[in-house]
């Protein structure tokens, strides 16, 4: 949770994580709570007193988890479509969400079972297939947690993607360093034989190669002295 309010607030600003925990805190609720009275969509359950005070039939604790492992896979699911940083726009905000919602659905296959059947922290009234857990549960996830995040990407739909001050300034500070050392601006081996690696240091393509024939020498001479070990 604290990991999720603190990257959220740097990536988004404190004003997109706001509105990304009113989201979750909202449309968990709601859902939750209909649940509870009708079945729909997660099936009929009931929450014991384990997770300390409810609001109406809903722990708060909930709440916090709702928030911090949505987080979570929202993030897995902007890596695992491409980079992160750019803009959310085009069919990445319906697949964003789609994915996302996989992901979180996954978390919810091992959570709930011991949540449920272990630790009692609530009851299917109905039971279920999967270790007590009724399928229609995981499907109402699928379901609430889609909701939250297709209102999340609607919300940054077009939006540029804030900058950090702080890292602007080491990413402008570090290109400073580079100039004064390597006397040219940060790039990928030119033909002076000059490259830089994601750390930031400038090395010559020369002696990396040199190191690497040594290695490659070091190594043949190592297998053939274990070769002739065996033979003898």
């Amino acid at each position: 949770m604290a990991f999720a309010v603190i990257h959220g607030a740097v990536l988004y600003r404190l004003r997109g994580m706001v509105t990304f925990i009113a989201i979750c805190l909202f449309v968990g609720s709601v859902f939750e709570n209909l649940s509870i009275r009708t079945g729909f969509p997660f099936g009929h359950y009931y929450f014991t007193d384990l997770m300390g005070p409810k609001i109406f039939a809903v722990p708060i604790l909930l709440g916090f988890a709702y928030v911090g492992m949505a987080y979570l896979s929202w993030t897995l699911g902007a890596l695992i479509l491409g980079d992160p940083e750019t803009p959310l726009r085009g069919h990445r905000v319906v697949t964003l969400p789609l994915v996302a919602s996989f992901i979180m659905v996954a978390w919810d296959l091992s959570m709930d079972p011991v949540w449920s059947a272990i630790m009692h922290a609530w009851f299917w009234r109905d039971g279920g297939a999967y270790f007590g857990v009724p399928v229609s549960n995981f499907l109402g996830w699928y379901l609430t947690v889609y909701v939250v995040y297709q209102c999340f990407a609607l919300y940054l739909r077009g939006r540029a993607r804030p900058v950090n001050p702080v890292a602007a300034e080491l990413v402008a500070a570090r290109s400073s360093v580079l100039r004064s050392i390597c006397g040219r601006k940060p790039s990928c081996c030119h033909s002076n034989r000059r490259c830089f690696d994601g750390f930031g240091p400038c090395w010559r393509t020369v002696e990396s190669e040199q190191h690497h024939r040594r290695i490659r020498i070091d190594l043949r001479l190592r297998h053939g002295h274990v070769r002739a070990d065996r033979m003898g």
